[in-house]
């Protein structure tokens, strides 16, 4: 189950989960800085079958994609 949208929800990740659902987080959608991923990432670390997160520009913007992997390699 892919779960989207600029703002995180834990709601809707612990949602999914629990009915069973794998989930990766959509997340990034063209901002100046990786503030609502790193949101995204502290809302997903208690969800389980959390199984991932995709850089998901709208406009082609692939400056942030260095740090957005910086971010997900962190513990």
């Amino acid at each position: 189950m892919m779960v989207w949208g600029g703002e995180p929800r834990p709601k809707d990740l612990h949602f999914f989960a629990d009915h069973g659902f794998h989930t990766v987080v959509a997340c990034y959608y063209d901002a100046d800085d990786l503030n609502d991923v790193k949101a995204w990432l502290q809302a997903a670390r208690d969800v389980s079958l959390m199984d991932g997160f995709m850089y998901t520009p709208w406009e082609k913007k692939y400056a942030l994609l260095p740090a957005f992997g910086d971010l997900l390699k962190q513990p």
